[in-house]
């Protein structure tokens, strides 16, 4: 039985550290394909930051870039 619990321990921890096959993408592809970049922040925002994958933080990072882009591009106008 305890073989067992071991091999079942190891499986589920092999599948959190390998996100399940999730590709990490950097800022710079999230800034290029923001369509994904929203749906996978709504996904983080369903988790604790703390918990958040690269995905999500990368995610985030592009979502604060493109942000501050709008706004300081367009005060720049004026």
């Amino acid at each position: 039985m305890k073989k067992i619990l071991i091999a079942l321990s190891l499986i589920t921890g092999a599948f959190a550290l390998s996100g399940c096959g999730d590709k990490t993408h950097d800022v710079d592809y999230f800034k290029a394909n923001q369509e994904e970049m929203k749906q996978v922040l709504a996904e983080c925002q369903k988790q604790s930051r703390e918990n958040w994958s690269d995905n999500c933080k990368n995610a985030n990072e592009a979502d604060v870039q493109i942000k501050n882009a709008n706004f300081f591009g367009s005060s720049k106008k004026g």
